[in-house]
């Protein structure tokens, strides 16, 4: 959807804000136009783009992509090696905090419980 939105709006210069053009997009990706009207009609995108431009002014992201790792580590040069290792030593601290328990509950099971 993304390549074909792209290349409507950049390379064919297509204004896709028409519904019939939109339509033309929607079946071009395989999916069924009435369904995207009405998930349009019903203001879901609307409300997630607010949601995600508010956040992203909460915590102050300038460029994309950012990515904010652990709730307070924000990205904006992104390399994958450097993300991968990041993320590594984010859950290695968190192994490292949480004490080691035995069974699932970490405690009795229901039958010694009653």
């Amino acid at each position: 959807m993304k390549r074909a939105l792209f290349r409507m709006i950049h390379k064919d210069h297509i204004h896709v804000f028409d519904q019939t053009i939109r339509e033309m997009l929607v079946k071009e990706v395989g999916l069924d136009p009435a369904a995207f009207e009405a998930g349009l009609v019903g203001g879901k995108p609307s409300k997630m783009l607010e949601e995600g431009r508010a956040f992203g002014m909460k915590v102050d992201v300038q460029h994309t992509p950012t990515i904010l790792l652990d709730g307070n580590l924000k990205m904006e040069s992104i390399d994958p090696d450097n993300i991968k290792t990041i993320i590594a030593s984010i859950l290695e601290a968190d192994k490292a905090e949480k004490p080691a328990t035995t069974g699932k509950s970490g405690g009795k099971s229901k039958r010694e419980k009653k």
